[in-house]
């Protein structure tokens, strides 16, 4: 099932804030996942038993809302390491923004050469991203938005395979992409799971389309020096922070 966008015509910003946070409570999630499979894959929600998971990424998410100005952003999440938990973190992250009615977020699986998301959501791989960046005629943007079976969040899975060759996400059709998907509601909120730093090139090409960027570090996995020379490679405006993953007290992925 794709997205279906309602078209309201309205007068003035905060009218137009308003017809989006009523399209918002409308979104229905067609087949909900149970909050006992959301606790299995360590998904937050608002019932979870894990409540030290819960209460850090309402943290995060407020965090980022104070750098962010309080207005709606984009912002990469990638990993020092493969499996370092970018992809984990990046849908804790969707759910914590979406734990507020008002708001939506939308996951772009933009790890193209090992893509998760569409797997621990249950939704189908293609079309995707890969599909619209190369046909942006034939596949239109409502057809890659699908439910993620989590109230008010949506994902863009990463689509059919690419060759390692193809610069799919350097692409003005994939700038273009980001800027429309943020003006689509005044209040959703793009967050992309972006390859780990062994791909960095990809990872500085995504961060070219964000507000922010968040490196996260597999708890006692790296070296300080190690973390800050990754770092460092980020431009500090946009850099909101380090997060571990996998900490003693809380086993991620």
């Amino acid at each position: 099932m794709t997205e279906a966008i309602p078209i309201r015509h309205v007068d003035g910003e905060e009218s137009e804030k308003e017809a989006g946070r009523e399209l918002i409570a409308l979104m229905e999630e067609p087949n909900p996942l149970v909050p006992r499979t959301l606790d299995d894959n360590l998904i937050i929600h608002a019932r979870t038993p894990h409540l030290e998971a819960f209460n850090a990424f309402r943290e995060l998410r407020a965090d980022l809302s104070r750098k962010a100005n309080n207005k709606n952003y984009v912002c990469v999440i990638t990993s020092l390491f493969p499996k370092g938990g970018a992809t984990h973190v990046a849908l804790n992250l969707a759910s914590a923004i979406a734990l507020d009615r008002s708001k939506t977020a939308l996951i772009v699986d933009c790890n193209l050469y090992r893509p998760a998301l569409h797997n621990l959501l249950g939704v189908d791989a293609e079309p995707g991203l890969t599909d619209f960046l190369n046909d942006p005629d034939g596949i239109s943007i409502s057809d890659i938005i699908k439910p993620a079976a989590i109230p008010r969040v949506r994902v863009i899975p990463a689509g059919g395979p690419v060759a390692r060759e193809t610069e799919c996400l350097s692409t003005m059709n994939m700038r273009l992409l980001i800027h429309m998907l943020q003006q689509r509601y005044p209040d959703r909120y793009i967050i992309i799971d972006a390859p780990d730093m062994r791909a960095a090139a990809d990872t500085h090409v995504l961060e070219n389309y964000a507000d922010l960027v968040c490196l996260v570090v597999p708890y006692g996995q790296a070296t300080s020096s190690k973390i800050v020379d990754n770092v460092k490679t980020f431009s500090q405006e946009k850099f909101a922070g380090v997060i571990f993953n996998r900490l003693p007290t809380f086993k991620g992925r």
